[in-house]
């Protein structure tokens, strides 16, 4: 097995554990979105989050650690 394959067995499995948990988010933010207005601050909070929601989990990753550390060169393959 490569480290592609790895990889991608890695990310299959953590996203079926996560799935659950995003379920009950996901609910939770069509609940308060719809009580809260949209141009309050947290209006404007919970539309980010849904905003980015949907970016799947090795996008985001990605995003996170070229934030952490801005000089390391792009050398991620996307497996998805």
């Amino acid at each position: 097995m490569n480290w592609v394959s790895k990889s991608a067995a890695r990310l299959a499995i953590r996203e079926q554990r996560s799935a659950p948990t995003l379920a009950r988010i996901d609910d939770c933010l069509v609940h308060h979105r719809a009580r809260a207005s949209a141009k309050s601050p947290l209006g404007e909070a919970l539309a980010y989050i849904a905003k980015y929601r949907d970016v799947p989990l090795l996008d985001r990753e990605l995003a996170f650690l070229r934030l952490v550390r801005p000089s390391a060169p792009n050398t991620f393959v996307s497996v998805v």
